[in-house]
């Protein structure tokens, strides 16, 4: 086999394997999961929390806030990091998203989420009124991460109908 045909040979088998991969990122990664937020900010520490001092959120420069919990979270070998706040105002919480996000927040929004993955890296962040969390993992477990953090936190957006909050009958498995 000739050097040209190897090269285009190689060269095809590649293109495929990344068509692939990302074919079955997009499946994995479907809004089949929930999208959660804790009520009180207090719920983080379900989550098998550890608060980590030396971890610093490059976003919130000059936002305030009223409480944070700052570290990361083990889940099932997998690892991320969570920035959750509770914010002074809702102006403040605006501020944090847009500093974070490449999404538009219209005026009267009061709640707006964008989870993503990529081949080797998720991130997230969901907010709702003056409560906001965003994660940052290594791995592309997006869907587990965020079956993690519907198992602690107490609101569920369900669609077009808004937040659900949460019972022991009707928590997300």
């Amino acid at each position: 086999m000739s050097v040209k045909k190897r090269i285009i040979l190689f060269s095809t088998a590649f293109i495929l394997i990344i068509a692939i991969s990302f074919v079955v990122m997009v499946i994995r990664n479907s809004d089949d999961e929930p999208v959660t937020i804790f009520e009180n900010i207090s719920e983080v520490e379900q989550l098998n929390f550890k608060r980590n001092d030396n971890l610093r959120d490059k976003y919130i420069e000059n936002i305030p806030y009223e409480k944070a919990y700052i570290g990361t979270v083990k889940y099932e070998n997998i690892k991320f990091k969570i920035f959750a706040y509770e914010f002074s105002s809702i102006q403040d919480a605006k501020s944090y998203y847009r500093a974070c996000s490449t999404k538009d927040l219209e005026l009267d929004d009061d709640f707006c989420y964008e989870f993503s993955a990529g081949m080797s890296s998720a991130k997230g962040m969901v907010f709702n009124g003056k409560n906001l969390y965003r994660i940052e993992a290594g791995t592309n477990h997006l869907d587990k991460i965020q079956r993690h953090l519907a198992s602690a936190f107490t609101l569920t957006y369900v669609g077009g109908e808004g937040f659900a909050e949460q019972t022991e009958d009707s928590s997300v498995s």
